[in-house]
């Protein structure tokens, strides 16, 4: 008998940036209107005084077929290689229960094209979207010859860096200001500017190579940083390494979990937060991401707690 695939959905972490929704869109050339994974939202609304129900669950369409040519080629489905909260997983029956375990909030689907609906129809949209693209340039972007911004670089890498930030405000005006560009920071610029909302804000690939040659020309590097200064010290990764701790907004969950010294004073500041299994799923999630949850302020964890556990942590 032949194994049973599916997708999990781990919906306590799911933030509903629709990044699947775009990247399976992408992936097929599926029209507008139209999608092989949707992100249902329920809520907000309130249940109990100070408690509110917000949750987003995306759940596949007859028009999904699991990626099978993605698949086929040793892959993951697009939707669960795109999804920046890593809280979808691909796998058999088994090892999706399996991976599962006691974790809350989680659902499993198993899709199966409709006869005439999906794959034929994902292969229809594919071959139009192709021919579009093929269309509108006879090659892929290449990364700028002096190894600066290109259509390859991707929002967050311009919303990260305070000079590169600062030149796509002038040049897209309140752009990066729409809380949408944030669920957006893994897409490069190629990928976007073929999105309607690009359109809709003025960001064409005429306006972004203007926008790459003035960043460049000002002899900025791809990380945004001007040639020949230090970098910050701000911008390096934190990580928890031992009794030298280096914490911030920016260290995973994960990196807490993994490290003695760090989980023991993270216990201390939120007692009982780590033990809970759902913790482990978010484990690539930012502590500066994962505070904006509801589950977050559930479990107590605020922004002013998490910088009095850094300041610790870090003395």
């Amino acid at each position: 008998e032949m194994a049973k695939y599916g997708l999990l959905i781990d919906y306590y972490y799911c933030t509903g940036c629709k990044s699947c929704e775009v990247a399976c869109g992408i992936e097929h050339g599926i029209p507008v209107g139209q999608f092989g994974i949707k992100v249902h939202q329920n809520g907000p609304w309130e249940y109990a005084p100070d408690k509110w129900q917000l949750s987003y669950v995306p759940t596949p369409t007859d028009l999904c077929d699991l990626c099978a040519e993605r698949v086929a080629q040793g892959k993951q489905p697009s939707c669960v290689h795109n999804c920046m909260a890593d809280c979808m997983r691909y796998g058999t029956a088994e090892e999706l229960l399996a991976y599962m375990g006691d974790a809350t909030r989680q659902v499993i689907f198993f899709p199966e094209a409709q006869a005439g609906v999906g794959s034929s129809a994902l292969e229809t949209y594919g071959q139009a979207f192709t021919a579009t693209i093929e269309g509108k340039a006879d090659a892929p972007a290449a990364e700028d010859a002096t190894g600066g911004l290109s259509l390859q670089t991707t929002i967050g890498e311009v919303m990260d860096d305070a000079a590169v930030a600062a030149v796509f405000e002038e040049c897209f005006p309140g752009v990066l200001a729409d809380p949408n560009m944030a669920n957006g920071k893994m897409l490069t610029f190629d990928t976007f500017v073929q999105f309607p909302q690009a359109a809709e804000k003025g960001i064409t690939s005429e306006a972004l190579e203007a926008f790459f040659a003035k960043v460049n020309a000002a002899d900025l590097d791809a990380s945004g940083a001007v040639a020949g200064e230090e970098a910050d010290e701000g911008d390096a990764e934190p990580v928890a390494a031992g009794l030298g701790l280096n914490l911030s907004m920016s260290t995973k969950i994960g990196e807490i979990m993994s490290n003695e010294a760090a989980a023991a004073l993270f216990e201390k500041h939120f007692p009982g937060v780590l033990a809970d299994p759902n913790m482990k799923n978010g484990a690539m999630l930012k502590l500066g991401t994962f505070v904006k949850f509801p589950q977050a302020k559930e479990k107590g964890i605020t922004k002013d707690k998490l910088e009095a556990f850094f300041a610790e942590a870090n003395a």
